[in-house]
């Protein structure tokens, strides 16, 4: 379990660091101009990315001893596209996005079986200083996932709308806004998938404002 929470705090650096990049980008310091990546710098990011990584979903579950749960899956990054692909993302980690007084939706959301995720990796334009560690974005391939769930003979259908960024609260009472963005380092990837809102039977559940993260989702695992 110490591995596991070490890991998982890593990763988060590493997701977290992808985002302050582009904040330090922002800066106005004229000696400290980024460089521009080159297209063989570019294909070159890309090429060390391409592979299989076996990992899991991370998401915040504050019924859990270490306030993170997790569920295994993989996928595969393929360089001349640009695509990352995972055929079976355990979907039903969703059901963490509704409280415990939508029970029936929650149920739902846990009976669904895994679905195919695909998203394009766009690689941040400017040089990283930290060697081997090369910061994206990740842009799911269609903005909303529709999928049915049977569940006691029933069938229910859900969609899952995705959205750029969300706002969390830590335990100071601090905001801090959490992207699209990932990191690859040393043969480990790691990308958040954000959910905006969950339709289940033509009724939306609002997932956007959620404040506990817990529409917040990280991919990561190694090659």
């Amino acid at each position: 379990m110490k591995n596991l929470k070490n890991f998982i705090l890593c990763i988060l650096c590493l997701a977290t660091a992808s985002f302050s990049l582009t904040s330090c980008l922002g800066d106005d310091d004229d000696d400290d101009t980024p460089s521009i990546l080159t297209p063989a710098e570019r294909a070159q990011q890309m090429n060390a990315m391409q592979g299989i990584y076996n990992g899991y979903v991370y998401y915040n579950d504050y019924t859990a001893a270490n306030g993170v749960d997790s569920l295994a899956t993989s996928w595969n990054v393929t360089a001349p596209d640009s695509t990352l692909n995972c055929p079976a993302f355990p979907v039903k980690c969703f059901a963490n996005c509704l409280s415990e007084t939508d029970s029936d939706a929650k149920a739902i959301l846990l009976a669904a079986q895994p679905q195919r995720f695909n998203a394009e990796i766009r690689l941040f334009p400017y040089k990283n200083e930290q060697e081997g560690y090369y910061p994206f974005y990740l842009f799911p391939k269609e903005e909303k996932m529709s999928y049915t769930v049977e569940l006691e003979e029933v069938s229910h259908t859900v969609v899952v709308t995705y959205t750029a960024s969300s706002a969390t609260v830590n335990g100071y009472g601090q905001t801090s806004f959490i992207y699209c963005t990932g990191g690859y380092y040393k043969s480990g990837l790691n990308a958040y998938v954000i959910v905006g809102n969950i339709n289940i039977d033509y009724k939306d559940y609002n997932c956007s404002n959620l404040s506990n993260g817990a529409n917040i989702f990280l991919l990561g695992g190694q090659k």
